[in-house]
């Protein structure tokens, strides 16, 4: 009989599964609008750049979602990762950032739920709901970033 071919177990949502994470601050009591105000994007355009009201790039999505609930967050998505905190997959809530490349200077998306997220994907795509167990995300995932906006 022919033997099993090997197959490689698909990585963990949590880019190191090794690395403990301290305990997740709580999830900040803004991020329900900022959530909110990224749900009524979806469909608009991808544009480089793009800061709305009608066009957006990912960071520049992120960047608006938070600016509605008077928070503020830096420009681009690598700014943006140092500007959170860092929590584990098994934390992770909607309005939570998922971020992409090194220390998340290739993408970021807020997560929805359900390994789901909102982002502004490219230019063909726009802004659309994304799975996250798709390859290129999987692949590039850089992680998970929380929001402490509670106490200002």
């Amino acid at each position: 009989s022919p033997s099993p071919v090997p197959t490689t177990p698909a990585p963990s949502p949590n880019p190191s599964p090794s690395v403990r994470f301290p305990p997740a601050p709580p999830i900040s009591q803004y991020a329900y609008g900022a959530l909110k105000f990224v749900r009524k994007q979806v469909g608009k355009r991808y544009v480089v750049g793009g800061n709305g009201p009608d066009v957006f790039d990912c960071s520049g999505l992120m960047q608006q979602a938070w600016k509605a609930v008077g928070v503020y967050l830096p420009r681009v998505s690598g700014d943006q990762y140092f500007a959170t905190v860092r929590i584990s997959y098994s934390d992770l809530q909607p309005g939570d950032m998922v971020f992409f490349g090194p220390n998340g200077s290739r993408h970021v998306g807020m997560y929805i739920g359900a390994n789901k997220m909102i982002d502004a994907a490219n230019p063909r795509a726009g802004i659309k709901i994304s799975d996250l167990t798709l390859d290129w995300y999987r692949v590039n995932l850089a992680g998970y970033g929380r929001v402490e906006a509670n106490d200002f």
